[in-house]
């Protein structure tokens, strides 16, 4: 299981300090790319080659808010279906 952190910033949340549900696609992008590159199938310096990442499908069940200065926990378990790479994600929060 791949683990990435994310604080949450003023900028993504609305004006009670909860993240606006929107991001949380985001955080999961950002561990989906960290893990990629932690791999070696992703190269920061290579134009393209993230083509091979394309997103399918996401389902996201919202199950308690993160708050503005929250330490996010994203953890990432990817395995192989057939030719596709799936990726089960979960983000935890300090709260």
């Amino acid at each position: 299981m791949y683990s990435h952190r994310h604080r949450v910033q003023y900028y993504e949340t609305d004006e009670m300090g909860i993240v606006h549900h929107s991001n949380y696609l985001r955080f999961c992008e950002e561990a989906r790319v960290s893990w990629a590159h932690s791999q070696g199938l992703l190269d920061y310096q290579k134009k393209g080659s993230a083509a091979l990442f394309a997103v399918y499908e996401t389902q996201v069940r919202h199950l308690r808010p993160a708050f503005f200065g929250d330490e996010i926990e994203v953890c990432l378990q990817a395995r192989l279906q057939g030719v596709r790479g799936v990726h089960a994600i979960q983000t935890l929060s300090s709260r």
